[in-house]
């Protein structure tokens, strides 16, 4: 530039950007706004300093004001039904095997005949995903009534059949996250919620709920847990399910 007549005396290096027409001008200095903008390099503009700093600090505002109402949109959305299903379905590839898990369930011996796929195609037929009133932590409940079928005359063991099973929607099998208080649910079985471990675990918690002694009806596998019992007795009978099929629930 020449600063006696102000002009210009030689083309910008630069051949500028065709989706930025004023760039294209290779004679103009920051695209004819030299007030909000540099050009140290002769080349492409640059926002002055102050103003981008503005602008920056602005942004990060609006982020940090924001980002309650993304996490709370998150942890309402509603689940997708295909992880009931794709949590039973490998549910039963792991009973299939014949291994620890499927022992568990039938006994090291055999005692109790086809109990784990009883089990499993009782729960399956019941299962409904909804919203648990009160406790969000609920992860999944069998609803009464009960009733109580054996499986032939000469069986070990009974079925205990609830009218429903209630996947809550909100709860720690879909979410990882609280929606009510926007925390982290408590692991299952030492599994983080809202995966596919942890799914496994609560179904299989559940199937062993479904499995009881014959004649007395009295829990075979593990024992109640309802919410009037406390958290700690259903922690410790998922940690007895991710004892005896953690291997197959992540080998």
């Amino acid at each position: 530039m020449d600063p006696g007549v102000g002009r210009f005396v030689s083309a910008d290096r630069w051949q500028g950007v065709f989706t930025q027409p004023a760039s294209l001008h290779r004679y103009q200095y920051a695209s004819s706004s030299p007030l909000d903008r540099i050009d140290p390099s002769g080349n492409s503009y640059l926002l002055d300093l102050t103003i981008a700093a503005a602008i920056i600090g602005t942004l990060a505002l609006i982020a940090w004001s924001c980002a309650p109402n993304v996490i709370a949109t998150a942890s309402s959305l509603p689940p997708a039904p295909g992880l009931l299903e794709e949590a039973f379905t490998s549910v039963g590839l792991i009973l299939e095997d014949g291994g620890r898990c499927s022992k568990f369930f039938c006994g090291s011996a055999g005692e109790r005949p086809n109990a784990d796929e009883l089990a499993l195609a009782t729960i399956r037929s019941i299962a409904k995903i909804g919203p648990y009133p009160g406790r969000s932590a609920v992860g999944i409940a069998q609803l009464p009534p009960i009733r109580i079928s054996v499986p032939s005359m000469n069986s070990s063991y009974q079925i205990r059949i609830a009218t429903t099973m209630l996947v809550n929607e909100k709860g720690p099998f879909f979410r990882g996250t609280d929606p009510q208080t926007l925390r982290p649910f408590p692991d299952i079985g030492g599994y983080r919620t809202g995966t596919r471990e942890a799914r496994i675990v609560m179904i299989l918690h559940e199937m062993a709920h479904v499995i009881r002694a014959n004649p007395s009806g009295a829990p075979l596998l593990i024992p109640d847990d309802n919410e009037d019992d406390g958290a700690g007795v259903s922690r410790d009978n998922s940690n007895v399910i991710r004892r005896e099929c953690g291997g197959e629930i992540h080998p």
